[in-house]
């Protein structure tokens, strides 16, 4: 980065806990005794989360959430609502005008999107109801017998879970994650609080869901499932990878070593370091140990450490929600905090590179249509079903993973021709935890059978052949059943791999050409709009810290709300102090380089316009490391050009275009 050429933009973060008014919530202390009996040794902690007072905000078209309905249900909940106490559980005076109706909502047993901004308490929406269910049960006389169910609770982050159980423990409330720092005997401990109906809120990634064996554990829930609650729901619907986490990894390690060369104590921290790297730098960290974290989004997004200081974006940050939710880690001790951004014309070139680097070409999706519906549907214990790994088709249609993700997706949700199944894996290793013979000796069961018949033993694991297993006319269901029941009583240690997708035929594919042409259109069409919503978001958050008006009015409007006492400013941020906005340096576009094209022109390709310009400009793809053009000298070579300039990067497809017969 040339520091040279940097704008600097800030915004003074002050958090309060102010409640709003009329909530009117008082406390009875009988419920809350009854809500914390989870844990009768664990003293309730009233330093929690602090929720940002002034939401920073954004210039374009503000985007209330819809009002939730208020209609009583047979739960009769808005009575114990009304018995809640915000500080007695959490810390709070009361609880805010939007947590109630979310809350409330839920706990009438009705669906709830909560769309709020950074620090004002999304996961209290989701907690208070899992504490409140056994009350929820005993109003409306629905006693279950196993117990009051769980609440699960799908987070994209690790240390957003550690972070959010470890202090729900503090508070009493029995809450677990399901994560890979954990330990094979702390995941059987976990289960063990599940199957007997102990636990409340049980937090796992969003990749748990797609766990053969997760899934078929959480059909023997004591109580059941009671809610579901997908945090951070932006970052788990987000599309597009490869190329951004190694970029910005390497940007971390490296501006973490130029610090540390001039004395400063920092550590670097993203998710492609080891569990137990990653585990002791945020330790360290929460403990002051360390005082500055150089790290991707893993890592901001579960920080709720009350005294940081400052919050500083080295590079521009892809969406104002993204922005939010890491400036409200910030004075969340009420102290002021601080939060500086560097502006710099390379970066945002990079960031709209990272925008356009997923969109496929419209052959590519023809020709993936075409390839997945004319497959033999194969026999299994759900009907027939199309089995395929998505790296599979990702490497032959040269679409990367996360967009291949969205176009089935979009096949089955919008189009209604497939519908997804529970991913299935294609390998099944054991080590035996001493107890596997007599376990298998004991257990008459079919399944017991093949699995003790059907495990061929190499060094230290079993490896048990499913395919050969489920030919003898057994349910795979209930070989997996039987291998989660022995791995979740400690006679194996189960280890999965090799995930293989399923999916399920609703519709066939039109037989017109012209038709599945369309379709493929329609595809096309929708991701390229993806596409330009990634880049407009991006010119939003542009347009708030170089616009003509305060950032904190700015954010709070793009997320429908409005600064305390219908403000026009707080005072705090860079327009604020200068009454300008900060000017972002110029650079002129350099020269359309005709022998550089010339040269992609000579290594690459002809049939496909895109990949040459993500050649030229140094953006992977599937296809790009398959041929191995990423290693060639022409790769990233045209990389000073603006790949991000709609008309710039229209010239320059529309002069290859004319040298090329491509496809189009």
């Amino acid at each position: 980065m040339d520091y040279n050429k940097l704008t600097v933009v800030q915004l003074r973060a002050e958090q309060t806990r102010r409640g709003l008014s009329g909530s009117g919530i008082k406390l009875k202390k009988d419920l809350i005794a009854r809500l914390q009996q989870d844990d009768a040794e664990s003293e309730a902690n009233t330093d929690a989360i602090q929720p940002a007072a002034p939401p920073p905000a954004s210039p374009p078209a503000p985007r209330p959430a819809p009002p939730l309905p208020q209609e009583p249900s047979e739960y009769g909940s808005d009575d114990l609502f009304d018995e809640l106490d915000a500080d007695a559980l959490f810390g709070y005076p009361a609880f805010r005008g939007e947590q109630e109706k979310i809350i409330r909502a839920i706990l009438r047993g009705e669906n709830a999107l909560a769309i709020l901004p950074t620090g004002a308490g999304k996961s209290l929406c989701y907690q208070i109801p899992a504490i409140a269910f056994p009350e929820v049960d005993k109003q409306s006389g629905n006693i279950r017998p196993h117990g009051a169910g769980i609440t699960l609770v799908v987070s994209p982050l690790i240390a957003l879970m550690k972070d959010q159980t470890d202090a729900l423990k503090k508070k009493g409330i029995a809450a677990d994650c399901l994560d890979s720092t954990k330990t094979y005997e702390e995941i059987q401990a976990i289960h063990s609080e599940i199957h007997t109906g102990r636990l409340r809120l049980l937090y796992v990634s969003p990749e748990k869901l797609n766990n053969e064996a997760f899934v078929a554990s959480m059909k023997h829930v004591a109580g059941g499932i009671r809610l579901i609650a997908v945090d951070e729901a932006h970052c788990i619907s987000e599309w597009g990878e490869s190329f951004r986490p190694m970029y910005m990894r390497k940007q971390a390690e490296t501006l973490c070593k130029t610090l540390r060369q001039k004395s400063f104590d920092a550590a670097y921290y993203h998710a492609g370091m080891k569990v137990e790297e990653k585990m002791a730098v945020q330790d360290s960290f929460m403990a002051s140990e360390i005082r500055i974290v150089v790290a991707t989004i893993a890592f901001g997004m579960g920080v709720d450490k009350s005294d940081i200081r400052n919050v500083i974006h080295h590079d521009l940050p892809s969406s104002i929600e993204e922005y939010s939710q890491q400036i409200g880690r910030a004075g969340r001790d009420g102290e002021p905090g601080y939060c500086i951004m560097f502006l710099c014309q390379a970066d945002i070139y990079i960031r709209q590179n990272f925008a356009l680097g997923d969109l496929p070409s419209r052959n590519s999706l023809q020709q993936l249509l075409k390839d997945v519906f004319s497959r033999k549907p194969i026999p299994d214990n759900e009907g027939e079903v199309l089995k395929f790994t998505l790296r599979e088709l990702s490497g032959l249609y040269d679409i990367r993973l996360s967009p291949l993700d969205v176009v089935l997706a979009t096949l089955e949700l919008r189009f209604g021709l497939l519908r997804a199944i529970t991913p299935e894996y294609t390998s099944y290793q054991f080590e035996d935890k001493g107890r596997y013979h007599a376990a298998a000796s004991s257990d008459h069961s079919p399944e017991a059978r093949a699995i003790y018949s059907m495990s061929t033993k190499a060094v230290k694991n079993f490896t048990f052949d499913m395919s050969s297993a489920t030919r003898t006319g057994l349910m795979r269901a209930d070989l997996v059943r039987k291998l989660d029941s022995w791995n979740a009583t400690g006679v194996i240690m189960l280890k999965t791999s090799g995930v293989m997708n399923r999916y399920r035929v609703l519709r066939p594919l039109p037989s017109a050409e012209e038709d599945i042409a369309d379709l493929a259109d329609q595809l096309y069409a929708d991701m390229a709009r993806r596409e330009q919503d990634s880049l407009g978001r991006i010119d939003q958050v542009l347009n708030l810290v170089t616009g003509q008006a305060c950032f904190a009015l700015g954010l709070a409007q793009y997320f429908g709300m409005e600064l305390p006492d219908s403000r026009k400013s707080w005072g705090h941020c860079t327009f604020c102090a200068w009454g300008v906005p900060p000017m972002m340096p110029a650079k002129p576009p350099p020269p359309l380089n005709v022998e550089g094209i010339k040269k992609v022109l000579a290594v690459c390709p002809h049939d496909d316009p895109r990949l040459l310009a993500r050649v030229a400009f140094g953006i992977k793809s599937p296809r790009i490391t398959q041929l191995k053009l990423d290693k060639s000298a022409v790769f990233e070579s045209l990389a000073d050009h603006e790949f991000s300039d709609n008309r710039r990067y229209s010239e320059n497809s529309r002069l290859l275009v004319e040298q090329l017969p491509m496809v189009r």
